[in-house]
């Protein structure tokens, strides 16, 4: 989740309650307070090398959340990598496809080692798509 006026109106957790709940107000009423709390609002600060991984069929916080980070971070020209994930939602490392799964921690060992293990400074190249093998 990284814009909390878009994720009242495209999750499935949105609603008039939630905003309510939380902050008081809706994002009409009170734009400075969702700003305030969204991560996107601090992307400019943001230098570490980043993996986004967002299932497709998410309806908890919709692929737009990934997407409108992505964008902005390749906008500002940070390091960051966009993993959609077809066919799985929410759930997807609780209890999404297995080979889904699989292919989820493969890519993030393989993110963590390029850049922690083998303290590389450029992008990795992007992975094979094994498709499950």
């Amino acid at each position: 989740m990284n814009d909390l006026a878009v994720l009242m109106g495209t999750g499935d957790i949105a609603g008039p309650q939630f905003g309510e709940m939380y902050f008081r107000a809706q994002p009409w009423e009170d734009p400075a307070i969702y700003r305030e709390q969204s991560p996107l609002t601090y992307a400019e600060a943001i230098r570490t090398p980043l993996l986004i991984q967002h299932a497709e069929q998410d309806l908890r916080t919709t692929i737009a959340q990934a997407e409108l980070l992505f964008t902005t971070l390749r906008t500002l020209r940070r390091p960051v990598r966009l993993m959609r994930v077809p066919g799985e939602s929410h759930e997807l490392t609780r209890s999404g496809t297995p080979y889904r799964r699989v292919e989820n921690m493969v890519q993030v060992r393989d993110w963590f080692g390029h850049y922690l293990v083998k303290g590389e400074r450029r992008m990795p190249r992007k992975p094979a798509v094994r498709a499950g093998r």
